[in-house]
This record gives structure tokens, C-alpha cells and sequence, in this order.
């Protein structure tokens, strides 16, 4: 089945840029194969053309993420059908001198004052793109007087960049093993780049499309490519552009999706 991706813009009306020369989005709209909007994505900036603002919310409200960014301090806060019934999710983050997330702690709260808490780590190179993630588990009893023990798994991902690309071995228990047990080198994933399409955005779209954590799709982790993506993941993607903007991406997936992508002005 296919997965389109538009990008429409008033293109009469020149496009804000932030500090890196990106073009800013303001707004995705996630359609069905009926063109019924079931998701969308609001992003807000501040005076200096930072993101400090992303909410994802559902058609039907009932599913709502709002993060907002002041200074180096980020407050994500879920609405689900849920509530009341069951503790939220909560989230806590550290960034770097830099403006990027070093590490995110997510805590899943049981209803009976357990905790299954899931940390990352986020490592940057000296240009602060990210080369390494790992992902560790931990769980609280419900006593209050029960301290956190990590779980037996431990994932890693390492990254690398092509002319500016990114190559990912994936997060896995394997990459942890691997990296204890062997010097040899790690096996990348490697995504075919369509080097004639610049991915211009400040939303990494690939990450947007395909990513679980939907911080890493944003200016706030430093993992965005130069280009846009041709093949990955057994995802292979086309894209329509006109007058240097990306208006289409079609790719193959389990899913018939059309992403809508709005332009800050």
C-alpha cells in the first residue's frame, strides 16, 4: 500500500527560515485514504525562529501530546481517554549547552504506585549531530520504599554520517552485546539518500514518518539529514517538487497515509 507525504505551501508568500536556513513548518495534517484528517501536528516559535512549541492531537481530541520549551527546560504533558482511570505517562528531559536533549526519562505509572521507567541517552558529535543512543529499563515496586532496579535489557543505537547523511544500526539488544563482546565493526542499516532533493526543513520528515519518539523528528536532536530519504526500512519513497519546495512523497508502507505540511510565512 502507499504512504503520501504532502508539503503545501502559499507559495506566492516567501517562507521563514530559521538560523540554520531551513524552512520553519507550521502545521501537519495526517488524512486517511479518504482525505479525513485523523492527526495533526501544530508547531510554534519564538522571536528567534526556535522551535518552543509542538502539540499532536487527534481528530476526535481524545489523544492529545503538548511539549513546550522554555529555555533549556521541556514539559511534555499527555491527554488520553484514560485519564483519571490510570496515573499519566510522565516525562522529564536534559539538554546540552547546546539546545539539544542529552536525555529523556519516560515513566510509565501502574495504578498501583509501581513504575516502569524507560531512560535514554542521546550523544552528539563536536557538530552536534547525534552518533549514539542508548536506552535502559527500570522498575519500581509499588512500596514506596522500593527503589528502582534495571531490567535486564539494554539497547544501543549507533549513527554515522555520509555527505552529510545519516546511517543508523538501529536501537537493539544486539548493538549493547555486540559493542561488550567484539572490536569488529557494526552492521548500519544503510538508507539510500536521493541526493538531488535537499531535506530543507526544520522536521526531519523521515523521523516524522517513521519514528516512535516524535522529539527525535524535531530540531531538538540533532539527527537531521542533508537530503531527503529514497529507501529505508523496506520503505522506499518519491517525491514531487515544485519550486524547490517538496509538495509530495509518496512511499510504501502497511498503512495508506497523506501527510499535509504547512509552511510558516
Amino acid at each position: 500500500m502507499f504512504l503520501i507525504l504532502l508539503c503545501t505551501s502559499t507559495l506566492c508568500y516567501s517562507q521563514r527560515l530559521n538560523s540554520k536556513g531551513q524552512k520553519m513548518i507550521s502545521k501537519i495534517e495526517i488524512c486517511n485514504s479518504k482525505g479525513k484528517v485523523f492527526n495533526t501536528y501544530t508547531f510554534m516559535y519564538d522571536k528567534t525562529n526556535k522551535l518552543i512549541y509542538l502539540q499532536t492531537k487527534s481528530s476526535n481530541g481524545e489523544y492529545i501530546s503538548t511539549l513546550k520549551k522554555v529555555g533549556n527546560k521541556l514539559v511534555r504533558v499527555d491527554k488520553t481517554p484514560y485519564d483519571g482511570l490510570y496515573p499519566p505517562t510522565t516525562y522529564s528531559y536534559v539538554f546540552n549547552e547546546d539546545g539539544f536533549i542529552e536525555k529523556m526519562t519516560v515513566n510509565n505509572n501502574g495504578i498501583d504506585g509501581s513504575v516502569l521507567r524507560f531512560v535514554y541517552w542521546f550523544q552528539y558529535d563536536d557538530k552536534n549531530r547525534l552518533i549514539e543512543t542508548t536506552k535502559r529499563e527500570f522498575h519500581k515496586g509499588e512500596n514506596p520504599t522500593d527503589k528502582f532496579k534495571e531490567l535486564s535489557d539494554r539497547y544501543k543505537e549507533y549513527i554515522k554520517y555520509e555527505d552529510g547523511n545519516l546511517q543508523t544500526t538501529g536501537l537493539s539488544d544486539y548493538n549493547w552485546r555486540f559493542n561488550k563482546q567484539t572490536d569488529a565493526e557494526h552492521k548500519f542499516k544503510y538508507f539510500s539518500y536521493n541526493k538531488d532533493i535537499k531535506n530543507d526543513t526544520n522536521i526531519d520528515l523521515y523521523w516524522l514518518c517513521n519514528g516512535k519518539i516524535i522529539e527525535r523528528c524535531t530540531e531538538w536532536v540533532g539527527n537531521h539529514s542533508k537530503n531527503v530519504t529514497d529507501y529505508s526500512n523496506e520503505i522506499s519513497f518519491d517525491y514531487k517538487v515544485v519550486d524547490g519546495n517538496i509538495i509530495e512523497i509518496e512511499a510504501t508502507t502497511c498503512t495508506y497515509d497523506k501527510y499535509k505540511i504547512y509552511y510558516v510565512e
